[in-house]
């Protein structure tokens, strides 16, 4: 089995609220604020989505190898006064919430 580490900043935009882990328009878990999740998946091709409410973050289409280990990070890009943005960001992809591979 791969595993795929969704890593979540701390931080005050969505603070309350959980964000959805997609892979290939899917729900496969959900990440607290500040948290950490570790979902295992078979070999094969996945698109990778984090969603709140109807905002969602832009997708990553990988290849997964059997015992593979693959990281990402999410969070809102919502930070300072950025927040006062929230409003005119929720209806842009990847402008709300973001999805970033770390590492090769």
């Amino acid at each position: 089995m791969a595993k795929v580490v969704f890593e979540r900043d701390d931080q005050f935009a969505n603070k309350m609220r959980n964000y959805q882990i997609l892979a290939n328009e899917k729900i496969i878990g959900e990440i607290a604020n500040g948290g950490k999740e570790t979902i295992e998946l078979e070999r094969g091709t996945y698109t990778f989505q984090i969603k709140v409410d109807w905002c969602v973050s832009r997708t990553y289409t990988v290849e997964l190898q059997e015992s593979e280990t693959m990281h990402f990070k999410c969070g809102s890009p919502l930070k300072g006064w950025r927040i006062l943005l929230s409003s005119v960001s929720m209806s842009k992809e990847n402008k709300f919430v973001y999805l970033e591979k770390v590492g090769s």
